[in-house]
């Protein structure tokens, strides 16, 4: 995704070329890469998504095409939960989800 990211063409979009960018975001995305959990970095009023590895693989077919887009064209489905999200993050308040993963519902029979 650190490639992805140098070759991206930000100037088209809202957060402008990849040159400008504040530190603080720079920084941001150094952590979002550095994560070895899925990270997706949202930054912005539009919420431009950045994301990892690990998330690229859990964004499925939705990826490549949502590198670089406003997540809310990118999650259409799940707006109306995201919104309460998005409003906290907004005021400055930290997010996250935890999901329990690979467990099975299935019984031996």
């Amino acid at each position: 995704m650190a490639v992805r990211i140098r070759g991206h063409d930000w100037a088209a979009t809202p957060l402008g070329p990849i040159e400008a960018w504040p530190a603080s975001l720079r920084t941001a995305v150094d952590l979002t890469l550095g994560s070895p959990v899925a990270t997706i970095l949202l930054w912005g009023p539009t919420h431009i998504q950045i994301y990892n590895d690990p998330w690229r693989t859990l964004m499925s077919g939705k990826h490549p095409a949502a590198f670089g887009q406003p997540t809310h064209a990118c999650f259409p489905e799940i707006a109306d939960i995201m919104a309460p999200l998005y409003e906290r993050v907004q005021r400055g308040k930290p997010s996250s989800f935890r999901t329990r993963c690979c467990q099975s519902t299935e019984t031996a029979r």
